[in-house]
């Protein structure tokens, strides 16, 4: 083979020195590739790309595919997703100006946390119109602060904070050890000082304009999550690359392939190009197009709406431990590359983005706790947030044991007035906060209107339910969680050997696929698909159980590989089933249906 010149821009004239150099690139590419001489390849002239003519039909047909293009594009999912959530906002304030509230349990919850301030920590006696207090203790102190917030003295919330806070510093130092006792000069305080005898109903819409922003802030967040997961493209200069999925082996199998309709951008034609997925804007129209979620948030001020803001930040803290741990790792194995160099080590910088993937997971496990103190609807994320956690503690058992730990802890700390009680207040507050046995009323449930009244509440066929959502989890698990495309070993290795008898070890396999560019959409599956699955087999849906997934459609649709029109069609029947009003047996099974569909 001829030589290659070292130095092409020689033989350029000073006027074309760039397109020179390109030609004479793709000259010795060729060459490279056919195993011939540089100079017998044969390049034809490029030729300037043809402009269409401005004609009419040509400007009618842009005017009318653009819209198309920007919905179907994935590169302009941050252009529409910042309009979007203005848009809503300016629903959301329509909405709370013209549409009525509408009380279900929300006079309920005020008159709970009115109990709880006068004294009562029994959860056997503090109830409302609607029924008991049947929720872990942040359902209180979150309704607390709602409460201030829509009382009518609200002015004066400094000098406030500082009574509460010198009635809680005062009676800690008082020498007093019985709880009640010490809790004494605190509610005195919050009697007199926050709720000056409003029992929060007299401004409720102060209140739903709390859930607006509570809503906006979701939205937000989950806007911010889809973009982490959209584009895995590193900036110019960054210093570091992508692990090639070349050095992974083959490609992953844990979720179906993306909406078609999409292909252009959501998988690479070379491997390890970086750009890997991509959703289109569209499906974020499905996040705002809701009617029976707005009600949920600023019409009917559920706790389920804080369940949900927790939990979708716990997802985000874990995207960014994600991409911290990623990180890391190329640091790392550039170091290995540059042992023998005399610049500055990038151990360091391993050491620093190790150490912020681990605060980002603990971060995650603080939000978890948090949803999980409101309301147990959190423990359907459980199997899913115990997969991603081991992970990101490098497969140590240890290591994610201390995260466990932490979480009680935030538990601990959330229901301490109760736990700490004990005899009697701290038994019926874990018979009431976490009832497993709960029994939920037939003329309420959405999903389950097909099956009689008596199967219904038959004990039979709520273990029937539990035992098929095991198998079902336990199926993804096996075959899309941790197979060993995923993992880089077995199964029972990474069960049994690296798990139960190396329980101090830290086993992470370096083509485990949380280290790679596909990781945040990996993880992103195990969340929202293992959630869905605890849906699918819920012992019964009320109506403001849909913020538990609602946020989650637009991805788990995408990774079903459906048209868009299909994903359209399957949103817009799901949001009919929900608002079907009382439900009926066509509407819960048609919901059911679609349900299953959008999984698997």
């Amino acid at each position: 083979m001829a030589a290659i010149s070292q130095h092409p821009e020689k033989n350029c004239s000073s006027s074309g020195i760039k397109d020179c150099l390109d030609s004479k690139q793709r000259k010795t590419k060729k060459a490279l590739d056919s195993d011939q001489p540089v100079d017998s390849i044969e390049e034809s002239p490029i030729q300037e790309p043809k402009l269409p003519e401005f004609t009419f039909k040509n400007f009618a047909t842009d005017i009318i595919q653009a819209p198309f293009k920007l919905l179907l594009s994935p590169l302009n999912f941050a252009l529409v997703a910042i309009p979007l959530w203005l848009f809503d906002s300016i629903l959301l304030k329509f909405i709370v100006a013209n549409v009525s509230y509408t009380e279900i349990d929300y006079s309920t919850y005020m008159q709970q946390v009115a109990q709880f301030w006068s004294g009562e920590r029994d959860y056997a006696k503090i109830e409302g119109d609607s029924g008991p207090l049947v929720y872990p203790a942040g359902h209180l102190w979150i309704y607390t602060a709602i409460k201030w917030l829509s009382g009518e003295d609200k002015g004066k919330g400094a000098k406030k904070s500082y009574n509460i806070w010198s009635g809680i510093v005062g009676k800690k130092f008082s020498g007093k050890k019985h709880i009640p006792d010490i809790e004494v000069g605190i509610v005195e305080s919050v009697k007199k000082n926050i709720f000056n005898g409003v029992d929060g109903m007299q401004n409720v819409s102060a209140a739903q304009h709390v859930f607006r922003w509570v809503y906006l802030y979701t939205l937000a967040v989950v806007l911010i999550g889809y973009c982490l997961i959209n584009y895995r493209v590193p900036s110019k200069g960054s210093g570091f690359k992508f692990i090639d999925d070349e050095v992974r082996g083959e490609e992953n199998s844990w979720a179906d392939s993306p909406s078609k309709g999409n292909e252009k951008s959501v998988k690479p034609k070379k491997k390890g190009s970086g750009k890997l997925w991509g959703m289109a804007p569209y499906l974020l129209i499905i996040l705002i197009s809701s009617k029976r979620l707005h009600s949920i948030y600023v019409l009917r001020l559920f706790n389920d709406c804080f369940v949900t803001l927790f939990m979708v930040q716990c997802w985000v803290c874990i995207l960014a431990s994600i991409g911290f741990k990623r990180s890391g790792n190329e640091y790392a194995l550039q170091k290995e590359l540059n042992e023998s160099s005399t610049e500055p080590s990038p151990s360091d910088n391993a050491t620093v983005m190790n150490v912020l993937s681990t605060v980002f997971l603990y971060l995650s496990m603080l939000f978890y706790s948090l949803a999980l103190s409101v309301k147990m609807n959190a423990l359907l994320f459980l199997p899913g947030y115990m997969i991603v956690g081991y992970l990101l503690s490098n497969e140590n058992f240890f290591q994610f044991l201390i995260v466990i730990a932490f979480g009680l802890e935030v538990q601990l700390a959330v229901n301490w007035p109760f736990i700490s009680a004990g005899g009697d207040i701290t038994k019926h507050f874990f018979q009431n906060a976490f009832d497993f046995g709960r029994i939920f009323m037939y003329k309420w449930t959405v999903n389950w209107k097909f099956i009689p009244e008596s199967i219904f509440l038959a004990n039979y066929f709520h273990l029937v339910l539990l035992v098929i959502h095991v198998a079902v989890l336990l199926w993804f698990v096996l075959t899309k969680y941790l197979n060993i495309k995923n993992t880089g070993k077995s199964l029972r290795q990474f069960i049994i050997k690296d798990g139960l008898l190396a329980p101090f070890e830290s086993t992470l396999d370096s083509k485990n696929i949380i280290l790679s560019n596909q990781a945040e959409v990996y993880a992103t599956y195990i969340l929202f698909s293992s959630n869905l699955i605890g849906i699918l087999f819920c012992r019964s849906l009320h109506y403001q159980f849909l913020c538990w997934y609602h946020w989650t459609l637009p991805f788990l649709l995408h990774t079903r590989g459906f048209p868009w029109y299909v994903n359209i069609l399957l949103a817009t029947i799901h949001e009919l089933c929900w608002n079907q009003y009382p439900s009926t047996a066509l509407s819960s099974a048609v919901l059911m249906a679609t349900l299953a569909t959008t999984l698997c």
